[in-house]
């Protein structure tokens, strides 16, 4: 089914009536609004946006493309006035994903759960490396051939005195920092922002390098801290913290990869998955 019906209507009806949407009750035009609100860091029925601006553009700094907002184009570029999908490119290259020092069974059930949803083939599996992030905001990447992608870690979750992450995304392992992403002909992502690398991580150890855990994540987990990779930003029922994932989420990330809806296409003119 294809979407027609413009989101500022959409929201407005909500607003009026003040219905909430419950898991596995999604309509087409909640998943379109979920869609829009979660890729685009927005509110409407998303909660828990990140606290950074959604687009920008790029600046050049030691031979880096830095990005200070969620996506940002190219220097010298404009900002689009009015974002479409912002995904990664998949129809064009898979996205390069690596395993950190082992094969845990959440690494590819996450894929493979991700990869079913949507009804194709998403990732090119690179398999194990072995990195050294006992620095972690200052490790070698040269030796992966890529330039850049997905690295999944097990143990290195944000943990420090105030709490502990069973799984996170970042920018490093033990690390925070939310990655920003390049972008090309304004929609099509190719890259983070500085080296290049989206880590998820997933467990946190009692302190780095420790075999003791004091947060475990779960399978589900896995998926959710993925799909906020591939471009489901902000939290919505069915995908957020108390519920990792669910039906709802799983229909948000099949519109959004659905080979119907390419990158740069507006959201109220998406297929509905």
């Amino acid at each position: 089914m294809k979407h027609t019906i413009q989101m500022g209507l959409l929201a407005s009806i909500v607003a009026i009536t003040g219905c909430t949407v419950e898991d596995d009750k999604f309509t087409d035009e909640d998943v379109a609004r979920a869609v829009e609100c979660s890729n685009q860091n927005g509110r409407d029925i998303c909660r828990n946006p990140l606290g950074l601006d959604t687009w920008g553009v790029a600046t050049l700094s030691n031979g880096e493309l830095t990005c200070r907002a969620l996506y940002c184009v190219s220097p010298f570029s404009e900002v689009p006035e009015y974002p479409g999908l912002t995904v990664w490119d998949v129809e064009n290259r898979l996205i390069p994903v690596y395993f950190l020092d082992q094969v845990d069974k959440r690494f590819n059930y996450a894929l493979d759960q991700v990869e079913l949803a949507v009804g194709r083939t998403m990732f090119e599996r690179h398999g194990v490396i072995n990195l050294n992030i006992d620095a972690p905001t200052d490790i070698d990447y040269s030796r992966l051939d890529s330039g850049g992608g997905i690295i999944f870690s097990q143990a290195t979750a944000v943990c420090n005195d105030s709490v502990c992450s069973s799984s996170n995304v970042s920018t490093a392992p033990y690390s925070d920092s939310i990655p920003r992403y390049i972008t090309t002909d304004y929609q099509k992502i190719w890259r983070a922002s500085g080296h290049g690398f989206v880590w998820v991580n997933l467990d946190a150890a009692e302190y780095p390098g420790s075999d003791t855990m004091v947060k475990t994540a779960s399978e589900n987990s896995a998926i959710h801290e993925l799909a906020h990779v591939l471009g489901m930003h902000s939290h919505f029922d069915g995908f957020s913290r108390s519920e990792a994932w669910s039906h709802n989420a799983s229909r948000v990330l099949k519109t959004m990869y659905y080979r119907g809806n390419p990158p740069g296409v507006p959201y109220f003119a998406m297929y509905i998955r």
